[in-house]
């Protein structure tokens, strides 16, 4: 009897396991034909080696920003991202994610600049249940930024969950947010930022400028109309005429805000 109800113990245990990898993991080979459609768009990470990053000491800053981002685009929040099974790879984060957002979500943010980015890297959280990138952008113009905090023509450094981990057999896994992409090194970007409660300043969505056009950041990527994210309204648009929009929106803004 006893050994039955351990058997019925594993056998319980096993379809736990089994359901959990299923929900949150997917063989890289069963990822659907729509998941493959954002690869080239999203899947742009910047990428950390594990070893490096688990060995090297931290900064007291960098730790504490790490706690920010504690199980950030992990699917498995509980646990510390390692490495997978051969040919598991993880699920993108869904949620709709961008709710409340206009095409330019110029009221919902709290800073908004053109800038080029100079560099970025990714970081594990301080449990290094969750992964986030930080970018430094150098600012052209403040189009945005009611505290004043900001100077053009200095650098600042903005963040956004998600990130890719290269590990010592050289296998990457990518974690991120469904139709979140992220901003390219030497390239010009209109980026809204919301300020944390620490100051450090988080993405909410962000438009690339290109060869006189513009590339939305988020969800470009979509062909189903259903999943057709508000910032594709300006996908193609031409780059001169997307700054005055969003200038004029910016300005449209303060000055309801002055008669509040």
């Amino acid at each position: 009897m006893l050994t039955n109800f351990k058997y019925l113990v594993g056998a319980v245990v096993l379809t736990v396991s089994l359901l959990f990898t299923a929900t949150f993991y997917k063989p890289k080979s069963a990822l659907s034909a729509s998941f493959y459609s954002q690869d080239n768009h999203s899947r742009n990470l910047p990428t950390l080696d594990y070893e490096t990053e688990v060995t090297k000491p931290k900064s007291k800053e960098r730790k504490d920003k790490g706690k920010h981002f504690k199980g950030s685009a992990n699917p498995d929040t509980r646990k510390p991202i390692d490495e997978l099974p051969e040919g598991v790879e993880p699920l993108p984060i869904t949620g709709a994610w961008w709710r409340g957002l206009s095409a330019l979500p110029i009221e919902q943010s709290d800073v908004v600049v053109l800038g080029v980015v100079t560099s970025r890297e990714a970081h594990l959280s301080e449990d290094r249940t969750g992964i986030y990138s930080e970018f430094t952008v150098l600012v052209s113009e403040v189009i945005k930024d009611p505290a004043k905090t900001i100077i053009s023509g200095t650098p600042i450094s903005v963040n956004r969950s998600g990130g890719a981990v290269r590990f010592k057999s050289g296998k990457i896994q990518n974690y991120q947010l469904a139709h979140q992409g992220m901003p390219d090194v030497n390239a010009q970007h209109v980026l809204f930022l919301r300020k944390t409660s620490d100051g450090d300043l988080l993405i909410l969505t962000g438009f690339k400028l290109v060869n006189g056009h513009v590339t939305p950041l988020d969800g470009n990527e979509n062909n189903d109309p259903r999943l057709v994210l508000p910032f594709a309204k300006f996908a193609g648009t031409d780059e001169a005429e997307f700054l005055k929009a969003v200038r004029d929106a910016a300005a449209s803004s303060a000055k309801e805000g002055n008669h509040q």
